[in-house]
């Protein structure tokens, strides 16, 4: 799994990046944080790094994708981005769940403060996905949606929150190098994953919305 590398998108908030790594060596990565910019920016960034590095598809082993929850119209995005370049199955496809992303790239600091992680990100107003991981980074619950005052009255101060909007949070551990998502996270969290064998089919991936699709009311 070692000899190749793993393009990686992040497409499930307002930021659209890639990155390219090498097992967890992250060799470069370009982003931009602008509301809907996803379908104008992927494949020129996708491109762009590709060209940097002298790399062909051929030499990319495997893409690793935000699969959700988040953005609905950059999800969709993202997945039909990675269904195309992965196509032909040369190329494996994998899904790395959002808050997932968000608490592997903690888990270090977590294991130090020896505290549970608290996975959120934003959807809007005052709402949140939200999903707990003991320090083996396991699940222990399924994502789920609640309010933040609703997410705060089941965490506690030992508890070390990261993610999209954890800064707003009233209760636990927030460091602010952990308040983002980005493809250099999706690109580490993928690795691991792969690593695991956890890849599907370029037919079989549908991202993880949890919600249906809320189109905004036009302002007046």
């Amino acid at each position: 799994m070692k000899n190749g590398f793993v393009l990686a998108i992040e497409s499930a908030s307002n930021v659209c990046s890639i990155a390219i790594s090498q097992v967890d060596n992250v060799l470069l990565e370009y982003s931009i944080s602008v509301p809907n910019s996803h379908d104008e920016f992927l494949a020129e960034f996708v491109n762009r790094g590709m060209k940097d590095l002298g790399l062909a598809p051929q030499d990319i082993l495997a893409l690793a994708v935000s699969s959700g929850p988040g953005s609905f119209t950059g999800l969709r995005i993202g997945s039909a981005f990675a269904k195309g370049f992965c196509f032909d199955g040369k190329i494996k496809l994998v899904p790395v769940p959002t808050l997932f992303a968000l608490a592997y790239n903690s888990r270090e600091v977590a294991k130090c403060l020896s505290k549970r992680i608290v996975s959120v990100m934003h959807s809007h107003k005052n709402l949140f996905f939200y999903q707990f991981f003991d320090l083996n980074l396991q699940p222990m619950n399924e994502v789920s949606f609640l309010s933040q005052n609703e997410i705060e009255e089941i965490c506690s101060e030992t508890d070390f929150i990261v993610g999209i909007g954890a800064d707003s949070f009233n209760v636990g551990t927030k460091i602010n190098t952990f308040n983002t998502i980005s493809a250099s996270l999706i690109a580490k969290a993928g690795w691991k994953l792969l690593d695991e064998g956890k890849f599907v089919s370029p037919e079989d991936f549908v991202p993880s919305y949890y919600l249906e699709f809320q189109p905004k009311a036009k302002s007046k």
